[in-house]
């Protein structure tokens, strides 16, 4: 699924051009061997986000991928802005209600942050808010965190939510003998 979307970005007061991501992605895939499993791939296109209606593309994305999940596929979104983890998260997770969903996020930023509507920096907060309201745990993990590239309230955010920190400097590879 393709999630093209700059109204996250944009709201975050980031730089457009998310929302050619997945075409882009596409592009840059088609020219890879596959070797095998590539026959049970299906490209269900994109949902494109139109401006000023980033929760309803959220909807859209979260009710897909929930559909392709109970059909026993497994999803790959292609964003798109950070916002597209609230969509594919929330259809994962209301897909197997009763499992024990483990969200892993790669970056620098833990995308915790409070906000008035939905950006690309709020969309690991928006699940930890779904999972409360859906009286399930929150098992988050972030793997590159950059202390520079987030706030105190963020940090103590993801002390409250109990988010697995995996620090950048963590994540460098171990040196040669």
């Amino acid at each position: 699924l393709g999630f093209a979307c700059d109204e996250g970005v944009k709201r975050n007061h980031g730089r457009p051009g998310a929302q050619q991501g997945p075409d882009a992605l596409r592009s840059a895939l088609a020219n890879m061997a596959s070797h095998r499993g590539h026959d049970s791939l299906v490209d269900l296109g994109n949902i494109h986000a139109e401006p000023d209606a980033l929760e309803a593309a959220q909807e859209a994305l979260s009710e897909a991928v929930m559909a392709c999940q109970q059909a026993g596929m497994r999803t790959l979104v292609f964003g798109g802005g950070h916002e597209t983890a609230f969509g594919h998260g929330r259809g994962v997770l209301d897909a197997w209600p009763d499992a024990r969903i483990a969200i892993v996020n790669i970056d620098a930023h833990l995308d915790l942050r409070r906000a008035e509507q939905a950006t690309s920096g709020t969309p690991f907060r928006q699940l930890a808010l779904h999972c409360e309201q859906s009286g399930r745990p929150f098992h988050y993990t972030c793997i590159g965190v950059n202390p520079a590239a987030n706030t105190q309230a963020l940090l103590d955010e993801a002390e409250r939510l109990n988010v697995n920190i995996i620090w950048d400097t963590d994540c460098q590879r171990p040196e040669q003998p």
